[in-house]
């Protein structure tokens, strides 16, 4: 297993790998997109809602047991969010892309000061 400088765009782990294939991948088990950095690389846009949703999913999975009405939450969010971008058919907002370079911007800018 190859390690892969940077973060992951779905779930910002400094986790990615070199998979079969040569795809990048994330190797966090609990990632709601493991095919982010790859998708990416290849040109595949994945929209500011589905990254929304994606988090969502993953905050309800992760919801500790007894917590049942936060999990619940979290998945009526998701399903709120995933139904908004089948409705504006995927044209929500900016890109990971265009995210991902927004939050390198501000992290950059932030930690410049110091």
């Amino acid at each position: 297993m190859t390690t892969v400088q940077g973060r992951c765009p779905a779930c910002r782990g400094a986790s990615l790998m070199l998979a079969a294939g040569g795809h990048v991948t994330c190797r966090r088990l609990d990632c709601p997109n493991p095919n982010a950095a790859d998708q990416l690389l290849h040109g595949e846009p994945q929209t500011a809602i589905a990254a929304a949703a994606a988090r969502e999913e993953q905050a309800a999975r992760l919801t500790p047991d007894g917590r049942d009405e936060c999990r619940a939450a979290h998945s009526g969010r998701a399903t709120g969010l995933r139904d908004a971008g089948r409705i504006l058919g995927g044209h929500d907002g900016p890109s990971i892309t265009e995210c991902a370079a927004d939050d390198r911007a501000h992290w950059n800018d932030k930690y410049s000061r110091d």
